[in-house]
């Protein structure tokens, strides 16, 4: 018997793409480390020219899943 629900946490994932080409990517559930480690790699490949640095939209479907009692 479901005595509650929990939700899967949402993730954030940014690409840096570079004349047309996805250079490097990061991911993280917590937004602000994934745009930091995504900033730095976009620095780094600037020294080779011009980098786009975007954000891809979390797609997963969220999933819910119902806990009975002795799940964790």
């Amino acid at each position: 018997m479901p005595v509650g629900l929990k939700v899967m946490p949402q993730e954030y994932e940014y690409e840096v793409v570079q004349d047309g080409i996805v250079v490097a990517s990061a991911w993280s559930r917590d937004r602000e480390r994934a745009l930091a480690e995504a900033s730095h790699y976009a620095a780094m490949y600037a020294q080779d020219g011009p980098v786009i640095l975007r954000i891809k939209p979390d797609k997963r479907k969220r999933k819910t899943v119902a806990l009975r009692r002795g799940d964790r």
